[in-house]
């Protein structure tokens, strides 16, 4: 059997023409299961938009990657039992707060650049000062903050119990 055949741009006839393999399988991403992700998403995209000097000084729209950071880490930390929406709150130099408030409890998360969130919390259990702690990675303090400040439980402490 002849191998398939076309012609090639100057008029000759080309040979062992490669088949067309099938196009990957459509893979769509959809929305994280956080109440209020339309609402988080709306106003990451609003601080992006901001214009130089949106303070009255000399401030910068929130820069692209720390949005996206700030989008991960609230689509880690959060699900449908979270009660609480953040609030997010642009910085002068590009940068933002993810916060939660709620009875006289605080959570702040300070996102500097990806990787570099200072993270500070303020409740009756940690005293007037709060705690602060730096974190990279690792937001496993604050998933634990979180529990505290809606008293849920995680499913691994109920189960042990």
């Amino acid at each position: 059997m002849a191998s398939p055949s076309a012609f090639s741009p100057n008029g000759t006839t080309a040979t062992n023409v490669a088949k067309l393999t099938q196009p990957a399988r459509r893979v769509n991403l959809s929305d994280p299961p956080i109440i209020g992700w339309e609402a988080i998403k709306s106003r990451l995209e609003e601080l992006s938009k901001l214009e130089a000097g949106w303070d009255g000084y000399r401030g910068v729209p929130m820069r692209f990657e720390i949005g996206y950071f700030a989008a991960e880490i609230i689509k880690n930390l959060c699900d449908l039992s979270t009660p609480y929406m953040p609030q997010i709150i642009p910085g002068s130099n590009g940068d933002v707060q993810i916060e939660w408030h709620h009875s006289g409890k605080s959570i702040e998360l300070h996102v500097k650049a990806p990787y570099d969130v200072t993270a500070w919390r303020n409740n009756d259990a940690v005293g007037e000062d709060g705690e602060e702690i730096n974190l990279t990675t690792d937001f496993t303090a604050i998933s634990k903050w979180l529990n505290e400040f809606t008293g849920a439980t995680p499913a691994n402490e109920a189960a042990a119990a």
